[in-house]
């Protein structure tokens, strides 16, 4: 057994040297031309290539017929059958998908349909608070207390997008200083909330302190108008930073009214 290093220097050796072959060499070797089998990709049955013209068979005799009676681009009678039944296949479906068009729009795996716009839900976010530029402020100041009211805007970013959206409130606040030196605080306010799907009329009250912590807690209840009319919704906002203006949220939206206040009566 040689190797294919030998092969090669076999074939190279040969070909360097001068071969001729007589007129009846060279006519053997055309005729048998024509049916030297040839390796096909079985995969592209029955699509493999085959050669077409009068130039695709070569013999001694371009008019005569191959030894083995037959031309390269002869087509079998199996061959004939599957090819048309895959064109007739591609016109059925076709004809079944009708005109071409772009592809219909399809939403991921699992994704939900649009929330009811009435039903209830749990939702967190943030609110971010500031003073509504030119607004007077107002300040009283009184012998255990100090008193403000101003105006403010807000923004609502909540993972409900009924609750998120920009609004106004009216604000009030009491500062009242104890023994200890730290400031205690009493919060109001009203206002309302807006964005594209309706409004919500709300009022709020809360408490913290200006002492080491600088927390405060606010609680919130929202009646919905517009769109968001038959709703109401509660919400508790806290802060480790009061004057940042910054505050987490988290709340709950649900039909109805909120409950009216109770008076207890011994």
């Amino acid at each position: 057994m040689t190797t294919d290093r030998e092969a090669a220097e076999v074939v190279r050796s040969w070909m360097k040297e001068e071969t001729e072959l007589d007129d009846s060499g060279i006519h053997r070797v055309l005729a048998r031309l024509p049916d030297t089998p040839q390796r096909r990709h079985r995969w592209l049955w029955p699509f493999e290539w085959r050669p077409f013209g009068s130039g695709a068979t070569r013999s001694a005799d371009p008019r005569e017929a191959p030894a083995s009676g037959r031309f390269m681009h002869m087509f079998t009678a199996t061959r004939v059958a599957a090819i048309t039944a895959v064109v007739a296949l591609g016109g059925s479906l076709l004809l079944i998908a009708g005109p071409l068009g772009p592809a219909p729009s399809v939403g991921p795996p699992g994704a939900e349909a649009p929330p009811d716009p009435m039903a209830p839900a749990s939702f967190t976010g943030s609110v971010v608070a500031w003073d509504e530029p030119g607004s007077a402020d107002e300040t009283v100041e009184l012998p255990d207390r100090v008193i403000d009211r101003w105006t403010a805007r807000f923004t609502n970013t909540m993972t409900d997008p009924r609750v998120t959206g920009s609004g106004k409130a009216a604000e009030y606040l009491e500062a009242i200083v104890g023994e200890s030196g730290a400031t205690y605080l009493s919060h109001s306010s009203s206002g309302y909330l807006e964005n594209d799907g309706g409004a919500w009329a709300m009022s709020c009250t809360g408490a913290g302190d200006k002492g080491a912590s600088s927390e405060g807690i606010i609680t919130c209840w929202y009646v919905g108008e517009g769109g968001y009319d038959g709703l109401a919704a509660f919400a508790q906002l806290a802060t480790d930073d009061i004057d940042s203006g910054f505050w987490d949220v988290k709340g709950w939206i649900f039909p109805g009214d909120p409950p009216p206040p109770q008076v207890f009566e011994p």
